[in-house]
């Protein structure tokens, strides 16, 4: 994701230019380090008057508008902006696949196959590949 979206969004959220400015150098650096950006901005600080926050990833740009409660438990004071860096998560990589094949299937007695109680009547042997 181009740095476009979080200008336009910035340019349009914040009342004050300098705190625009803030933001934005927070986006631009996390792209140039490969990071996360999060910040949280009080609700002085917007246009709209309500607090939010905002995270960026290489990938998207995710902003939520917080309730009075939700500011209060992430200690957000008025007038302030809280931004943090975050290395991005590096995928795990998947254990290796482990194909089982099934061999050797023998039902000893058709006549008296039960299918509620495979292990009776059958004789299965599983085999990695």
């Amino acid at each position: 994701m181009s740095l476009k979206l979080a200008q336009t969004w910035v340019n349009a959220a914040f009342r004050i230019p300098l705190i625009a400015q803030n933001a934005m150098n927070l986006f631009e650096k996390a792209a140039a380090d490969g990071a996360d950006a999060t910040l949280i901005a009080a609700p002085e600080l917007l246009k709209n008057g309500k607090c939010c926050l905002a995270h960026r990833t290489g990938q998207e740009l995710v902003v939520r508008e917080l309730s009075p409660s939700q500011q209060q438990a992430f200690g957000i004071e008025p007038n302030s902006m809280v931004q943090e860096l975050e290395p991005q998560d590096v995928p795990q990589e998947l254990p290796p696949i482990r194909r089982v094949n099934l061999s050797d299937v023998r039902i000893d007695d058709r006549l008296q196959h039960d299918a509620r109680e495979p292990n009776r009547s059958q004789t299965v042997m599983i085999a990695p590949d």
